[in-house]
């Protein structure tokens, strides 16, 4: 290895990639939920959601949150 690669600077491994992309979010937040409405003092805040809208947003959301990046493609 050289000098100069030495102080090269890397890329940061994000939480996105530590945990999987977006593959693991999925199963994340398909987990997250079925916990939540589960859970009968969480459930009542859900009544009348639509769950698969909702999945579909945080899905969306937590790669961007997590990747520190402004746009990752996004599967619908």
């Amino acid at each position: 290895m050289g000098l100069l690669s030495r102080f090269r600077k890397r890329t940061p491994i994000t939480i996105y990639d530590q945990i999987g992309g977006y593959q693991a979010i999925e199963v994340v937040v398909e987990d997250f939920y079925a916990r939540v409405l589960a859970d009968d003092q969480l459930a009542g805040f859900f009544t009348g959601t639509n769950m698969s809208r909702l999945k579909g947003k945080q899905t969306e959301f937590l790669p961007r949150l997590w990747a520190g990046r402004s746009h990752i493609p996004v599967r619908r």
